[in-house]
């Protein structure tokens, strides 16, 4: 598969796709400030790179546009706030098809209406907006001053209502719409305050004054016409020239950090920091696997751990070589730079904490153990033995003993103790430690203690939650303590609170990652699992056969996902004594039967 390559500001820009390699570009790696050999640079890593930054590149190219282009900042005045008077159509529509119907009619008054306004602005509706002697294309769209579009497709309707607006089409705004298009900063206010004078206005989001976290700015209204609330779109010619790039780069970007607790301007930062590593493929000179080797013998500590932070496996691309390799160099630039301190002496100590963490990542418990243990040394010594940091590194030691015998058990209880009576018992790290002491137990068949201290982590854990301001909802952390808690339920035949749980958890994952993401269907065969304990075997029918659908449409029959949700509505067939059902579902798996299923602690995922 080739790579379809773009100019951006100076800069290639790789599309989303990963080009076929013979083998991996070769990262030159320093001890010392000298070269040590080489690691090979995954193919997926290199593609990840390029792409952001890629998308950092054209993003500084938007916002240098923005600056020449809108010195005066009359986007940013008062009378251009954003604002919303209405959350849905004021429609007696039935049905989406009679909201068509209302649409249609609206269209006619609609494009006189908007032809009006870009007329009276001193424009030419039919004027083609130029940028550097150029038409501006997008999507095949080439756009003029006034571009209405036709009614928006049913089809296209139909999946948004489902999947975003959970099935209200009265919360449809853009079935009639259009796009004004100038090339200047004063013909944008002279447009927008004609729009707004019609009185007719309802919604105004105004993101020339806070732009997205792309660059991407520009002016979306909802304007009420023949009783039918329509779309607007506010564009300037400079910036939208740029909009269909950045949007490739925007749905690279939302895939790969789905996953990430931190938010997306967060993590735009932090690649912003590490600079250009370019974009290139091979191994020549500036090619990302050139710059990466040169970031890497510069050994400059700010880059290195923004590098670190975007290839590790909790928030990153899960290059655990890659990472391993980075945790060395910040580890070895710390000790050169010396320096004297209770900060400096710190610093190193989370680096061998860091790296011991790399070192367990990829299987390699020798030298993972050998710095926890000079991590957990240096905690003692310096913050206390009782300390945050000595506990969580006392805490990934015990982990890391092959098997967990009961000296261990007796251990981690020991640890618990310890961590109740410096941290509290509602601490993050003494509820990690405390269900991991229940899974534990559970695993070596101590079952009554294990349900126990299962109760005694719930009563914790939902403390926190209840405290948790709405607004923290939804981010990964959240979610996945949201599931951890409708698992730990699960195992206590505690269904209806399992259920909450789940319930909870699936509206964040659908809200932030969408309903097809491979988390988002986690929850909602969790969800299917608990109903078959309520016996509900209809309703857990339907869910198991949403996900099974989903994995086989995004990832095909023979995908890991899709077996295991076969797998699982075969099991729920079975309890169910569904013949019919069991008959179609081996004539869609014929080898079902052979299938493994991937399961863990209260979940099937």
């Amino acid at each position: 598969m080739g790579c379809q390559m773009s100019s951006v500001g100076g800069v290639e820009s790789p599309s989303v796709r990963l080009s076929q390699t013979k083998r991996p570009s070769q990262i030159k790696l320093y001890k010392s400030g000298k070269e040590s050999g080489t690691i090979g640079l995954h193919p997926i890593t290199g593609m990840n790179i390029a792409n952001l930054t890629g998308m950092i590149a054209l993003k500084n190219k938007i916002n240098g546009i923005a600056a020449k282009m809108l010195p005066e900042e009359i986007m940013n005045q008062k009378r251009f706030a954003s604002f919303k008077e209405l959350s849905e159509q004021d429609s007696a529509a039935k049905n989406l098809e009679e909201l068509y119907v209302e649409a249609e009619a609206a269209l006619p008054e609609f494009e006189e209406t908007v032809r009006r306004i870009v007329e009276e602005s001193g424009l030419d509706p039919d004027f083609y907006p130029l940028v550097e002697g150029k038409k501006v294309v997008d999507d095949d769209v080439v756009f003029k001053a006034l571009t209405v579009n036709s009614l928006k497709r049913m089809e296209r309707t139909v999946v948004k209502v489902k999947n975003k607006y959970d099935g209200n089409f009265l919360r449809v705004f853009d079935l009639v719409r259009c796009s004004i298009t100038v090339e200047t900063e004063e013909q944008l206010g002279r447009v927008l305050t004609k729009l707004l004078a019609t009185g007719n206005v309802v919604r105004l989001k105004n993101r020339f004054a806070t732009p997205l976290p792309s660059g991407i700015r520009d002016c979306l209204l909802n304007i009420k016409i023949a009783g039918h609330i329509c779309e607007v779109q506010l564009h300037l010619s400079y910036i939208i020239k740029e909009k269909g790039e950045m949007h490739t780069f925007y749905n690279f970007f939302r895939e790969l950090f789905s996953d990430a607790s931190e938010s997306y301007t967060d993590i735009l930062d932090r690649t912003e920091v590490l600079g250009d590593l370019g974009s290139k493929r091979g191994e020549g000179e500036g090619s990302v696997a050139a710059n990466v080797s040169k970031l890497l013998h510069e050994g400059d500590l700010k880059r290195l751990r923004g590098l670190g932070h975007l290839v590790g496996s909790k928030t990153g691309f899960g290059d655990e070589d890659l990472d391993l390799e980075i945790r060395k160099r910040v580890k070895e630039v710390i000790e050169a730079e010396g320096g004297e301190g209770e900060g400096k002496k710190l610093e190193l100590l989370d680096a061998y904490f860091d790296l011991g963490a790399a070192y367990s990542s990829v299987s390699d418990s020798d030298n993972a153990k050998i710095y926890f243990k000079q991590a957990k040394e240096g905690y003692e010594e310096l913050l206390g033995s009782d300390s945050e940091k000595a506990l969580e590194v006392t805490y990934e030691l015990i982990l890391m003993t092959p098997s967990i015998d009961d000296e261990n058990i007796e251990k981690i209880r020991d640890l618990l103790k310890r961590m109740e009576g410096v941290l509290g018992k509602e601490n993050a790290l003494t509820l990690k430690g405390l269900k991991q002491l229940g899974d534990v137990l559970m695993e070596n068949g101590v079952t009554k203690e294990a349900k126990e201290v299962y109760k005694t982590w719930l009563m914790g854990q939902e403390k926190i939650m209840q405290r948790l301001p709405s607004s923290e909802e939804d981010q990964r952390g959240t979610l996945v303590t949201l599931m951890n808690v409708g698992a730990v339920n699960y195992t206590l035949q505690n269904y209806e609170k399992a259920l909450e749980f789940y319930q909870r958890a699936l509206k964040g994952e659908e809200r932030t990652l969408g309903k097809a993401h491979p988390n988002t269907l986690k929850a909602v065969m969790n969800i299917a699992i608990v109903c078959e304990g309520l016996k509900d075997y209809g309703k857990a029918e339907e869910y198991h056969k949403r996900a099974l659908g989903s994995f086989e449409e995004h990832l095909g029959n023979q995908h890991q996902h899709t077996k295991n949700a076969a797998k699982a509505l075969r099991q729920c067939y079975k309890k169910s004594r569904n013949t019919k059902g069991l008959k179609e579902l081996r004539h869609a798996h014929p080898n079902i039967e052979a299938y493994d299923l991937v399961s863990c602690t209260g979940t099937i995922l």
